[in-house]
């Protein structure tokens, strides 16, 4: 279950973290009482429903432009309830938190990144403690949020967390939070409940939810198929930056069986608006060998004509890969390629 960002920012603030200003509306006249008590200027808008669009908007006029434009088009205002705002600061440095589970381990993994590195460290959730946030001097002034933000993560449990952390006259502030609560986990977080939003899920989430497969959608043309949810949200923000958008995004953390690629790989064929695809694929379980051949017997039953791009890590990835290419099928050595390869425009298909 993905929570609305403003729902995930007000259980921060419950939890006592600071965040920057929000806020929701349903219709213009509220939006605008909202954004004058807020004091709100440079503001990021998502339209929530039946469907989901956000769009920034650098002054409050623009933001009363897009949102009027919203409500008059009769087409979008039938699958929209309310608008939610949040205050951006686009030049302040982002720092991102990702915090997961190891399921193979039974560890947390935490990964802290800022413009210039990634930092990462493990820990049992029954040993942590605030010395073990592994982050440089200069980066220090995030250490009392980030320990905030792991103490949430353990008490609620069940839970993946990505924040976007900024820095506002000097002091940490969560900017954008994206929150997974495992359904399944919600006996032991029954306030969690109250945020289920059947309008929140789209047609794609609703049917891979029937096979147990952990997807979500976006609204932009790039799919990914990944081995873990921290993955796939390093991938998304870096696609962002580089100028792509994603469409879906499917996490096979527990293992990518050829059954699961399959499934996986038609409720992503099933988004029209994925114009290419991304299988990044990391594991020490892997034979990369095995991996290739179920992927390249996919695709050959797909026939689909889409740019696709492989990453695998794992045993014998050097045959893996020659599978690969022998079939056509584009491969990649890198995150940075990765990245590079599914944002340039163009690209080539499967064979």
């Amino acid at each position: 279950m993905h929570l609305h960002s403003y729902q995930a920012k007000q259980l921060l603030r419950n939890y006592g973290i600071s965040t920057l200003r929000f806020g929701v509306a349903k219709t213009l006249e509220e939006l605008k009482l909202l954004m004058r008590s807020l004091d709100l200027r440079s503001v990021e808008m998502e339209l929530t429903g039946k469907d989901r669009e956000k769009v920034a908007a650098q002054t409050r006029d623009e933001a009363m432009f897009l949102a009027k434009k919203w409500v008059e088009n009769e087409e979008k205002s039938a699958l929209f309830s309310l608008v939610s705002i949040q205050e951006k600061m686009d030049a302040s440095p982002k720092r991102q938190l990702s915090l997961s589970i190891d399921y193979e381990k039974a560890l947390r993994k935490a990964v802290f990144t800022t413009p210039q590195h990634a930092y990462t460290w493990s820990y049992y959730p029954s040993s942590l403690e605030k010395e073990q946030i592994a982050l440089p001097e200069e980066e220090k002034m995030f250490i009392p949020i980030v320990w905030q933000l792991l103490s949430f993560y353990e008490e609620k449990d069940g839970i993946d967390l990505q924040a976007e952390i900024v820095l506002k006259k000097g002091m940490p502030f969560v900017q954008d939070i994206t929150l997974f609560i495992d359904e399944r986990a919600l006996f032991r977080n029954e306030e969690l409940a109250v945020f289920y939003d059947p309008y929140r899920y789209t047609l794609q989430e609703k049917i891979a939810e029937q096979f147990d497969i952990d997807y979500t959608s976006f609204s932009g043309n790039i799919g990914c198929m990944v081995s873990g949810r921290g993955l796939g949200y390093a991938l998304m923000d870096s696609i962002e930056a580089a100028g792509g958008k994603l469409s879906c995004c499917i996490n096979v953390d527990k293992g990518a069986s050829k059954d699961l690629l399959h499934t996986g790989w038609q409720v992503m064929l099933s988004d029209s608006s994925m114009e290419k695809a991304l299988f990044y694929l990391i594991t020490e379980r892997i034979d990369c060998r095995v991996l290739a051949k179920d992927l390249v017997d996919m695709l050959k039953i797909t026939k689909v004509d889409l740019p696709i791009f492989v990453r695998m890590e794992g045993n014998y990835v050097k045959d893996g890969n020659l599978l690969l290419e022998e079939a056509g099928i584009q491969t990649v050595s890198s995150f940075a390629e990765s990245v590079k390869k599914v944002t340039k425009k163009g690209g080539s298909s499967v064979d």
